[in-house]
């Protein structure tokens, strides 16, 4: 289904090519692919055709993520919460890729905002944070085992 998908996306694009949205959908078909160059490209291109869509620039920033790319990433969610910083969903997207940077701080500052925006993000902010807890602690017990004179 997902390459049918692709396929209208593509002719959808062909007959009218000024239509931001079905890149951003052939940029969330490429993104589920985990072909993320083509994601990235394609979501790009949606910014290009509409630049004050902000749901295109979080888009972008979870591809951007997903290839480590992550000080892009950040700064696409953060032209996302210029545009729309209201969504709480912005804010924690931001946070996650923030975390995933090792940038705590900062992640605590945008899951703060995302909860204050809307209080039901606090069970997903947890979530997010003890999934993130639990790797680490994962990561220090293999190199205490391995290396205990380095912990």
């Amino acid at each position: 289904k997902i390459k049918q998908a692709e396929s209208y996306y593509q002719q959808a694009i062909d007959l009218k090519p000024n239509i931001s949205f079905y890149y951003r959908r052939l940029g969330d078909v490429f993104n589920r692919q985990g072909e993320f160059d083509l994601a990235i490209l394609n979501y790009k291109k949606a910014i290009s055709l509409s630049p004050k869509i902000a749901y295109f620039y979080v888009h972008l920033g979870s591809s951007l993520a997903k290839q480590n790319k992550l000080d892009e990433a950040i700064q696409s969610c953060q032209q996302a919460i210029e545009l729309n910083p209201e969504n709480a969903n912005f804010h924690y997207i931001l946070g996650n890729i923030q975390l995933q940077k090792g940038d705590v701080d900062e992640a605590f500052a945008s899951y703060q905002q995302a909860i204050q925006l809307n209080p039901q993000q606090m069970k997903k902010i947890f979530s997010q944070i003890s999934v993130v807890i639990k790797e680490k602690t994962q990561v220090y017990l293999h190199i205490h085992e391995r290396e205990p004179q380095l912990v």
